[in-house]
């Protein structure tokens, strides 16, 4: 009874959490969090995966309970098959995507190239078409096995208790396929190792990935107990795929916005308003010692920094350091205004040609070639649309 008790709350509680985090899901679909993970590829992931865990939670109760066979078992069997590859083939398609997308070849040239060729492939409509023609083959599998009697003897129920007819040899045809299962994961997920995309999907696959292997090595076939370990594994996805991008939605992202262009690269003023540029262009003074002044060329830029956060905030221990700092610089400004506009000239005459010669400045271009074709690329797929192309 308590056991009973146990796997109703359970599955109460996740159906308070699965329904609202899937209406979420199709009310934020246009946002770019979500729909640049293939927005319908993750709302069908996550209502197989809710499906799923009612179907494990369900047998559980049925263990429980000591009930026998009838004549739902075949149902059960067909749909228990369906869903599950319902929920595995998605996470497949997006590992295809993201490679298709994100892979950049070392030389850039977007002209004539696979992409442009099978642009079609990264598009909404194609990933349902292929997943729609793969369903129909896991229908058919799935309506075979429940069907024919002859197949019962290889491919039991198996969620009572003793069940006799978990055999050796089922065991073996289970692990089979399982193996083939979660290694095709992993080729998927290896082939991403390279890939080093914006939005984190990668990173968000190769965690699943790891989450379905790690609970295919602790299952145990004649323990009904395995299913727990199955339904802990869905909710930790349901997490991952679905209630993450949800999140992000609400979550302000600056690399969603700024987009660097070579053009910046060119001027000192639009380096200064960037994030990502700063940062480079730090490094790369810091590394360098002004023999002249005695000083890390990077004192200047701290000062012109300074100057910047003073317009927004002035402050009299902030315009006590600022003074000090253009003394110890030789400095001949009296305001902080004149400060700043005599730093900004030094940087741009003296130190910003250094900068555009440096490893950093070629690696900072390099970097910002690579982006402008991923958000080239992005900008023709389903990311931000159909991936239509007139």
């Amino acid at each position: 009874m308590a056991s009973s008790l146990f796997v109703f709350l359970w599955l109460g509680f996740a159906s308070l959490i699965y329904i609202p985090v899937g209406i979420l899901l199709f009310l934020k679909a246009s946002k770019k969090a979500i729909k640049n993970r293939s927005s319908q590829m993750v709302i069908i992931t996550h209502w197989s995966n809710y499906i799923q865990c009612v179907i494990l939670i369900l047998t559980l109760y049925v263990s429980f309970s000591n009930m026998g066979p009838n004549e739902f078992d075949h149902i059960y069997r067909a749909v228990a098959i369906i869903v599950h590859y319902s929920m595995y083939f998605p996470f497949l398609l997006r590992c295809y995507r993201v490679y298709f997308i994100f892979k950049v070849d070392f030389n850039w040239d977007e002209e004539d190239n696979v992409f442009r060729k099978n642009i079609h492939r990264t598009s909404q409509k194609w990933l349902v078409k292929v997943y729609l023609y793969i369903l129909i083959v896991v229908v058919a599998a799935a309506s075979i096995i429940s069907s024919l009697d002859v197949i019962n003897e290889y491919f039991p129920i198996a969620y009572y208790d003793g069940n006799s007819e978990s055999s050796q040899r089922t065991e073996i045809i289970y692990l089979f396929v399982l193996f083939i299962e979660e290694m095709t994961f992993v080729i998927a997920v290896f082939n991403l190792r390279n890939v080093n995309d914006d939005f984190s999907m990668s990173k968000e696959l190769t965690l699943i990935c790891g989450l379905w292997i790690l609970t295919g090595l602790v299952s145990t076939f004649d323990d009904p107990y395995w299913r727990i370990e199955s339904v802990i594994r869905n909710h930790l996805i349901m997490v991952t795929s679905s209630i993450y991008p949800l999140w992000k939605t609400y979550e302000e992202q600056a690399s969603y916005e700024e987009a660097l262009t070579i053009e910046m690269l060119q001027s000192l003023e639009l380096i200064l308003q960037s994030k990502t540029t700063l940062e480079a262009f730090e490094k790369a003074l810091n590394s360098q010692q002004d023999n002249e002044l005695g000083i890390q060329s990077g004192e200047f830029l701290q000062l012109w920094i300074k100057c910047e956060l003073y317009r927004h905030s002035p402050e009299k221990e902030l315009e006590g350091e600022i003074r000090f700092g253009a003394s110890n610089l030789k400095l001949s400004g009296e305001t902080i205004s004149l400060i700043q506009e005599e730093v900004f000239g030094i940087l741009n005459v003296r130190y910003f040609p250094i900068f555009k010669n440096s490893q950093i400045y070629e690696d900072l271009m390099r970097d910002i070639t690579r982006q402008q074709i991923y958000y080239s690329r992005i900008m023709q797929t389903s990311l931000y649309g159909d991936g239509v192309v007139s």
